[in-house]
């Protein structure tokens, strides 16, 4: 994962077969992935990687020249991920969040050619933490990512957002690169929130939906999933899914045709759920 990748692959997260990883030989507990194991994992010190001022410059707004700071920002990130050989060490967890969140302003960059570089930076980042901190700092940056994969106008951003929004969601090669189920339920309540009138009739929906369906196999049952207001997740997720459903836009209709047969196969929501 801490190599960079071109444009986003549809096969990206199929389900490959089942391997013994590095965390379940160090730990004490028979099931994968335990937290005795990733706590005895070698951890990247990416924080102490770069230089002092790589947030400051981050944020660099002033002047016209200020996207070349933002820029060299980027690619100083980029460059001390790519020695990263194991789990990125997350107990500064302050600074940390401080710098994905002025990673995610960067997905908005007025510099359209940083956005790419900050989604693939990001899913580099977010795709070497331990799953627990995965799924709770992907939650800073699943909406601009779908609102950009939906409905940005330039198709490299979009793949590339999608290509982020894939590592974002599988555990660490480390430990297997399986898909990390609390990190697919803070994306779909995130995607809850940002599949809207304008984002139904949007170019890239039709991607995301078809992104989706090479999660079901790893998905949990989103009716077991309390969301909010006497709501299970899944109820949220099906007003969403019909609303794609008679979409003006064929793509989207297929799509979520399929997402929907699938889901029902899988049991990841009953058919009661849409009624």
């Amino acid at each position: 994962k801490c190599l960079d990748k071109a444009e986003f692959d549809q096969t990206h997260l199929t389900k490959g077969p089942s391997r013994q990883t590095v965390a379940s030989l160090t730990s004490s507990d028979t099931g994968p992935g335990s937290s005795d194991g990733f706590m005895s994992l070698p951890k990247y010190d990416l924080l102490g990687a770069l230089p002092t001022d790589c947030v400051q410059k981050l944020n660099s707004r002033e002047g016209k020249a200020s996207w070349k700071f933002r820029k060299e920002a980027l690619d100083s990130i980029d460059e001390a991920m790519g020695r990263c050989t194991g789990l990125i060490d997350s107990s500064s967890s302050k600074p940390l969040v401080e710098l994905i969140r002025a990673l995610k302003d960067r997905l908005l960059d007025t510099q359209i050619n940083l956005k790419p570089i900050a989604a693939r930076v990001i899913g580099k980042l977010l795709g070497n933490l331990d799953p627990t901190s995965q799924a709770k700092l992907g939650m800073i940056v699943y909406a601009p990512l779908l609102n950009a994969a939906m409905n940005d106008i330039k198709k490299p951003m979009r793949e590339a957002s999608l290509e982020c929004i894939a590592d974002i969601l599988r555990a660490p090669d480390i430990e297997g690169g399986t898909v990390n189920r609390d990190a697919v339920e803070g994306f779909v309540t995130a995607l809850v929130g940002e599949v809207n009138d304008t984002a139904v009739k949007s170019h890239g929906l039709s991607s995301v939906l078809k992104f989706l369906v090479t999660l079901i196999d790893d998905f949990p049952n989103l009716d077991e999933v309390t969301a909010s207001r006497g709501e299970t997740l899944g109820e949220k997720y099906a007003t969403v899914l019909i609303e794609c459903l008679v979409s003006t836009k064929a793509d989207t209709r297929s799509e979520s045709t399929s997402l929907v047969k699938a889901y029902a196969e899988n049991g990841v929501l009953s058919g009661s759920t849409f009624r």
